[in-house]
């Protein structure tokens, strides 16, 4: 029966060991761009916005229509006539007023739009994929950590029964040990189940189908010593301020298009058939095509007034959007200074902290012995072995904080090609 068990237990390893995924922080740029469903529906919606532009040329392709049917026909006391009818018409546009130009030029807005909101998207997926894989790193050290101490918490236990057991020292060092052991125990535990849902919260934006199976190394690289490490922060390549200005440019295309109402719009037409009874009788009846062809120009009279009040109202929409973006710019530059500045403290903090721990481990080794000794007592071994703890778990949450911060700038100083 053990045989059985110990070889079932090797193939689910087997098994878990083929399914898994080992993910690098390195490959989250990929996974959300072809993974996540958000950007790809952003994408889709490029996509769209792509097929509708090259508005222009197709404005001055000729349009083809056809129609056929068979008609019946009475006048007056004559007798009821049926017949079959045919026409083939052909019109091309040749002016507008300048309205078509404006209209390409609003489509291809809105598709430079949405490939900045495509960028946007993708960008956005990926900060909260790179944040929720370091926030995964720090839960992964902080459970070594929690390990680590269960296993150091256990021999301090074996350490203070032996000194009750020589008289040196009474229960309550062990007792005190003990409790620090189902303190630790219990907030494994919490750490466990936060490491669970922050692999499935890395799922989501991976598009990866089983979080269980993800696994990443869990380890915070040094932040960098150089400082402009970092690339400059380039406004005009920022794709926020780019969707803001490309929907200033579209209003504005919008408005000189509805102030063009009273142009007129030119076209040349022609068609060919057999035309019914009740639009020409006699030749319809005498089976004669019939053949026209000429220059149509034409006003919408009726447009003015409201195509005047629209063009007024997307003007001021089109101010608008140029405010949105200067204020946008002041937010963009006040972020870069903002986060360049957090960057460069937790850097320092970082190091602060590395020499922390090396004292911190000093001085418990020191309490160690001085306890064996009989020099020092259960609380002060405690409280140094703790405060080991406490200053390794905080270097972790610095690298946390680090890391994020970048991840932050990292969307803010990135481009528009989606990555």
């Amino acid at each position: 029966m053990a045989t059985w068990l110990a070889l079932l237990t090797v193939v689910s390893l087997q098994a878990f060991a083929q399914t898994s995924k080992t993910i690098r922080f390195e490959d989250l740029p990929n996974l959300v761009r072809d993974k996540n469903e958000n950007v790809k529906a952003a994408e889709n919606v490029h996509s769209a916005q792509k097929e509708r532009s090259g508005y222009l040329t197709r404005s001055f392709l000729p349009k083809l229509s056809a129609r056929t049917g068979d008609e019946s026909y009475k006048r007056g006391s004559t007798d009821i006539e049926r017949k079959g009818y045919w026409m083939v018409e052909g019109r091309i546009n040749l002016y507008r007023g300048g309205r078509d130009n404006l209209e390409s030029k609003i489509r291809d807005s809105n598709e430079r739009i949405a490939r900045n909101e495509f960028s946007r998207e993708f960008l956005h997926e990926l900060r909260e994929a790179r944040q929720t894989y370091w926030r995964l790193v720090s839960v992964g050290q902080l459970i070594k950590d929690r390990r680590e101490a269960l296993e150091k918490n256990e021999a301090y236990v074996k350490s203070s029964k032996r000194r009750v057991g020589a008289g040196v020292s009474t229960s309550a060092d062990v007792l005190q040990f003990e409790l620090h052991k189902t303190l630790l125990q219990q907030e494994l535990k919490k750490l466990t189940l936060e490491q669970d849902l922050l692999r499935n919260r890395l799922s989501v934006a991976i598009g990866w189908d089983e979080h269980e199976s993800i696994s990443i190394v869990e380890d915070f690289p040094h932040p960098p010593d150089n400082k402009e490490d970092a690339p400059k922060l380039n406004p005009s390549a920022n794709v926020a301020l780019q969707i803001v200005q490309e929907r200033e440019i579209r209003e504005q295309a919008r408005s000189r298009q509805a102030k063009n109402w009273w142009l007129p719009h030119v076209d040349l037409y022609s068609s060919y058939g057999l035309p019914s009874l009740s639009d020409e009788y006699a030749l319809a009846t005498r089976n004669e095509k019939e053949w026209t062809a000429g220059v149509q120009i034409g006003i919408d009279l009726s447009e003015g007034l409201e195509a005047r009040n629209e063009g007024l109202a997307k003007a001021y929409e089109a101010k608008a959007e140029k405010e949105r973006g200067k204020h946008r710019l002041r937010e963009m530059m006040a972020a870069d200074h903002e986060l360049r500045h957090d960057l460069s403290l937790l850097h320092e903090l970082i190091h602060d902290a590395d020499r922390d721990i090396n004292k911190a481990e000093s001085f418990l080794k020191l309490t160690f012995s001085e306890y064996s000794r009989g020099v020092k007592n259960g609380p002060d071994l405690l409280e140094a072995f703790k405060s080991f703890y406490e200053f390794r778990e905080r270097r972790t949450s610095l690298y946390r904080e680090y890391h994020e911060t970048q991840s932050e700038l990292m969307e803010l100083i990135a481009k528009d090609e989606q990555g």
